[in-house]
């Protein structure tokens, strides 16, 4: 990819605000088109994530609030528009369901990065999304550069101090739970009840990765 290359792209304003930080762009409403994907439960372990299905009777009455607030909020941006409000401004009034078109300039270096935090699985579904779209354009264009990146960076494992001594406690014949119990890496709360995140639930999943590796 040479550097500085632009990219053109219309996710939604939510995944443009998880995204812009990165580098330089440019954006503008993209039309009076919402976007809202399967209305899901709050994700119990991902704090960015969703969880299961809610009742149908949920879902259609947030998806008829989405649009009515949408409906109200581009006549706003609208008439806002004829009335000579600066756009910057006048798309304050949108809410983040809608598209915005963006043009985005960006290397090698900021790109990888981006695509680090965005393909984790504990990124939200929509940049995870657009970042996988964005890691083929580059597979593309510098395939050399992206394999490498996949191989040494979004496909390795960093480990902690306190999961290195895991780790040797397992080569020494250790099970995973005694491995991280005297790698001080909790697994259970303090009611006895096992526990849903935190850095031993993370370790072990860490451990299904390196068993799952092709």
């Amino acid at each position: 990819m040479p550097p500085n290359d632009v990219a053109e792209l219309a996710p939604p304003t939510s995944v443009v605000h998880k995204a812009l930080p990165h580098d330089s762009a440019r954006l503008h409403v993209r039309g009076s088109a919402t976007y809202v994907d399967d209305i899901r439960e709050q994700s119990k372990r991902n704090r960015q994530g969703r969880g299961d299905p809610l009742p149908a009777g949920v879902a259609e009455k947030f998806r008829a609030d989405l649009e009515r607030v949408s409906t109200e909020a581009y006549s706003a941006y609208s008439a806002a528009l004829a009335a000579g409000v600066a756009r910057e401004t006048a798309r304050l009034v949108l809410p983040l369901a809608y598209y915005t078109e963006w043009y985005w300039k960006t290397d090698l270096h900021n790109l990888f990065h981006f695509l680090s935090l965005r393909l984790d699985p504990h990124a939200q579904e929509e940049i995870r999304r657009y970042a996988a779209e964005l890691s083929a354009i580059a597979h593309a264009v510098a395939p050399v550069a992206t394999e490498a990146f996949e191989e040494f960076q979004l496909q390795g494992l960093d480990l902690s101090r306190r999961e290195q001594r895991a780790i040797r406690a397992l080569l020494d014949g250790s099970t995973p739970e005694a491995a991280c119990a005297s790698a001080g890496l909790p697994l259970q709360r303090e009611d006895g009840k096992p526990m849903s995140t935190g850095e031993g639930v993370e370790f072990l999943a860490k451990l299904e990765r390196i068993r799952a590796a092709d």
